[in-house]
């Protein structure tokens, strides 16, 4: 079942990082949604801070919209962004967040990001993509501060944020490794079937996770079942674990 474990874990630390991206919103449901959860301070974690698309959302204009709106900016993809410059930090072409994990660069913007907690700032972590599972603010960023015991609540581009964004649970059968769509899965067998639950953790994945282990899991965003009378409910993501 699904269960609070933090007593188990680290404890975690008082307040919580919000996170946000634009995606289909135009500038002012942006500045609204924001407003809804009492962001004090914007933390743009694009590595390009620049859209021809929109470019109400490029830095400049951001920043100036936002000050008028009260809100600070800040841009901070030089260290937490999705692509960074250093080219170390790619494997195939593609980016390891695991070796990102480990640059100075990104600890120092992590250490930035518990600076602001500890002096009680309201701050949210902004890209470009609406998904926050699909995006690195959850799979690098997020999997990074949620592993030192910080909160991350993801601000979704509908339905707004679920009530508790990081738990842990202690599944009762072995969880196994399944790729798809280019994707990794790991599938957690049911009475009524199988369910999988997407991998966004920075580690290596296992092929296999021990029944009984302690595993992290956050919400991602909600939907509503096609059954208007059924309640909403959240996606469901694995990003780390702790074997007993």
């Amino acid at each position: 079942s699904y269960i609070q474990a933090q007593s188990r874990h680290k404890t975690m630390k008082e307040g919580a990082i919000y996170t946000i991206g634009y995606g289909s919103r135009t500038v002012e449901e942006l500045v609204t949604a924001l407003r809804s959860y009492k962001v004090e301070f914007v933390a743009d974690i694009r590595s390009q801070p620049y859209s021809s698309y929109k470019p109400e959302f490029s830095r400049d204009n951001l920043e100036k919209r936002l000050k008028h709106e009260g809100v600070g900016y800040v841009f901070m993809g030089d260290t937490l962004g999705g692509r960074p410059n250093d080219k170390s930090c790619y494997v195939n072409g593609k980016v390891d967040y695991a070796i990102c994990r480990q640059k100075s660069f990104f600890q120092e913007g992590i250490k930035r990001l518990h600076i602001a907690l500890e002096k009680g700032y309201r701050v949210a972590l902004m890209c470009s993509e609406g998904r926050p599972e699909e995006c690195h603010r959850s799979k690098l960023v997020g999997a990074a501060l949620a592993e030192q015991g910080v909160e991350v609540r993801h601000i979704d581009e509908i339905m707004g944020v679920p009530g508790c964004s990081t738990g842990y649970w202690l599944p009762d059968q072995p969880l196994a490794k399944e790729l798809a769509n280019n994707k990794i899965y790991y599938r957690y067998p049911r009475k009524d079937g199988v369910r999988r639950l997407p991998y966004v953790g920075y580690a290596p994945p296992t092929d296999r996770i021990p029944c009984g282990s302690l595993v992290r899991v956050s919400l991602a965003r909600w939907w509503q079942h096609e059954d208007s009378d059924l309640e909403e409910r959240c996606y469901l993501q694995l990003s780390g674990w702790y074997e007993a």
